[in-house]
């Protein structure tokens, strides 16, 4: 049974990063057909942990809190969020009329594409937490109890849809099946393509052979010919 995951369990950026990545693991089927699992968080290196998405995600929240307390507006706080992104090799200008989470969203989207394949709760969910996150952190106003509630909500959302997709796995088990079919006709038909293709040049090669031996007999008894001719006239 995996363990409980709560906000409070961060107790600093990278903790809250890998909080952040093990949440999104529940909720990736993908990645979980490729066999990451928590424990794979768990094992990253500090520079590995940087590339993932949700260390964007804590970033961008960080730094947008930091110029927030500053009085920056959310359009300019998002400018030097780009310009910055830009110098990581990450340039993309943000549409205007974004809040910090309608661009994290487009953020990631332009920096991980795969995440598009998640659904929008699971993203929602993640900004959420960092939010609460760091609203406690800044001394504002905050819930933890209710980030812990929404996660749970998301968490057992996915759940009941990964239990759909495993009760309708018979479906998808039989067209694999329909297209393996295809694939063993194609195997099938390549070796005997290969077969007749051989067989054309077995006999090709087999009448340039008889060619060649009719050609060296008339050479020979030609040649043979015409010697006795040469010896009966001396």
């Amino acid at each position: 049974m995996s363990k409980k995951i709560e906000i409070s369990q961060a107790g600093d950026k990278q903790a809250l990063i890998c909080l952040l990545a093990k949440l999104r693991m529940r909720c990736d089927l993908q990645a979980q057909a490729k066999g990451l699992t928590e424990d794979t968080v768990d094992s990253l290196s500090e520079k590995a942990i940087d590339a993932l998405p949700e260390s964007t995600l804590v970033h961008i929240t960080a730094a947008y809190f930091i110029m927030h307390k500053l009085g920056v507006s959310d359009a300019e706080i998002f400018k030097k969020i780009d310009l910055q992104r830009s110098i990581l090799g990450q340039d993309f200008s943000a549409p205007e009329g974004l809040n910090l989470s309608t661009y994290i969203k487009w953020r990631l989207k332009a920096e991980f594409p795969q995440m598009t394949m998640l659904e929008a709760l699971v993203v929602n969910m993640e900004i959420f937490y960092a939010i609460q996150w760091f609203s406690q952190l800044n001394n504002m106003k905050t819930d933890w109890a209710k980030a812990d509630t929404y996660a749970a909500s998301v968490l057992k959302t996915m759940q009941d849809k990964f239990e759909a997709i495993k009760a309708t796995s018979k479906v998808v088990e039989t067209d694999e099946k329909e297209e393996q079919a295809v694939e063993d006709v194609i195997t099938e038909e390549v070796p005997e393509r290969l077969k007749e293709k051989s067989s054309k040049i077995w006999l090709t090669v087999l009448f340039l052979s008889l060619l060649g031996g009719a050609a060296l007999v008339w050479f020979v008894f030609g040649s043979l010919d015409g010697l006795l001719k040469w010896l009966s006239s001396q």
